[in-house]
């Protein structure tokens, strides 16, 4: 099947955006000798020398505007809170069984069995305290990812049907518009966007 600009009705001048896009990154690597000189004042320069290696990767304005549709993620909890308050829970529950020893020697004269008693029943609160907060804050937490992913399915399956539409596309040079050969739909490729959403 031959597919042919809808707007010049020609195709010597058409290319698949997925190939505009893959074409247009590049990476590349430089290893080898570096040279430097720099003015340092008074008519005196430094330079120096030395071996360096680059590496990196480019990507064309232009392949970045036509890219595919990213695909939906998943509302997930916050990791780093939660190690946070376990590490705070542990933290409490180990000064309490670290001070529980010293709290029972009790008895002596200077008052440090008290002491120790009261730093212990401080200790063990905290760190069954923070555990409670942990625990509720985890729920919560549940909770609202549970609430965040309910419309998961809906947005894969959006996402689905258009980058199955992406793959279709092609862009015409000459007439500086992507199309569907499929429905005959074109748009300028900074309205990509538009024409993925069309259903």
């Amino acid at each position: 099947m031959s597919v042919n600009c809808p707007q010049c009705q020609k195709d010597d001048n058409i290319r698949k955006v997925s190939s505009v896009v893959t074409g247009g990154i590049s990476t590349g690597s430089y290893s080898g000798p570096t040279y430097s000189s720099t003015y340092v004042g008074e008519g005196k320069y430094h330079e120096s020398y030395g071996h360096s290696t680059l590496n990196g990767s480019t990507v064309q304005e232009f392949s970045r505007l036509l890219a595919p549709p990213a695909p939906p993620k998943r509302a997930t909890t916050g990791c780093v809170n939660i190690i946070i308050l376990l590490f705070i829970t542990g933290t409490g529950l180990f000064c309490a069984a670290n001070t529980a020893p010293f709290a029972l020697m009790g008895g002596r004269s200077d008052g440090s069995g008290v002491f120790g008693l009261i730093a212990c029943a401080l200790t063990l609160g905290i760190g069954f305290g923070t555990f409670i907060l942990a625990k509720r804050f985890l729920a919560d937490s549940n909770k609202g990812v549970a609430n965040a992913n309910k419309d998961y399915p809906d947005r894969l399956a959006a996402w689905e049907k258009q980058i199955t539409k992406w793959n279709r596309l092609y862009l015409c040079f000459r007439d500086d518009i992507v199309f569907d050969p499929e429905t005959g739909k074109s748009v300028p490729p900074q309205l990509l966007n538009e024409l993925l959403a069309d259903q």
